[in-house]
């Protein structure tokens, strides 16, 4: 973790943070001293080995020669300890948004977002999200595990017999129909003389019975 910097010298140099000592008997911090390689850190001097380069923490990226551990991994990705470059390990799973400094398994639930008001099913995360997006009027979202409404991936318009609010896709009641795509909400009744079910597309969808 040193090097004597003159003949005659009573005094070693120290490797610098960032460094570590790889040699004895070194006269030049080039002969003596290597960097931290990436993924490590050195924050103290004269350090006498590669395994004083300590890893970064998860969540956080280390150049080579780094001498502290504040790179955050970039919003939109997760990592574990070691890591070496903005990227980190992976994009975030989708079903979650991940913010600068994530670390792996610690991603947020996509619902969970302040924006996600009114239902968590507005909201929708695609891989790789720095935050969650949100489903237009007449549209829909999905891709979560059943029974969850916070880890929506996807995004869809709503189909005729249906129409949607908040994210949420449901059939047009009994007794009305919803002729086209992207309805907002419930569509007018059906024609005297005939029955529409849930889900009818059509204000003629089935003739009364006798």
């Amino acid at each position: 973790g040193k090097y004597k910097i003159a003949t005659g010298a009573e005094e070693c140099a120290s490797c610098q943070p960032g460094k570590y000592g790889f040699a004895t008997g070194a006269t030049t911090e080039v002969a003596g001293c290597s960097d931290c390689p990436a993924g490590r850190y050195g924050s103290g001097t004269a350090s006498p080995s590669l395994e004083s380069c300590v890893l970064c923490a998860a969540g956080k990226y280390c150049e080579a020669g780094s001498s502290e551990n504040t790179l955050l991994c970039h919003a939109g990705y997760q990592g574990v300890i070691g890591e070496t470059n903005p990227q980190c390990t992976e994009s975030c799973p989708a079903g979650f948004y991940c913010v600068n400094g994530t670390a792996v398994g610690s991603a947020l639930l996509c619902g969970s977002h302040s924006t996600c008001t009114g239902s968590t099913f507005i909201c929708y995360c695609p891989l790789g999200s720095i935050q969650p997006l949100q489903a237009l009027p007449g549209q829909y979202t999905y891709g979560g595990p059943v029974g969850t409404s916070n880890k929506m991936t996807a995004v869809e318009s709503c189909s005729p017999g249906s129409y949607c609010e908040n994210g949420v896709r449901t059939l047009c009641p009994a007794g009305t129909y919803c002729v086209s795509s992207s309805m907002l909400r419930p569509g007018p009744l059906c024609t005297a003389g005939f029955f529409c079910p849930p889900g009818s597309t059509s204000r003629q969808q089935q003739p009364c019975s006798d």
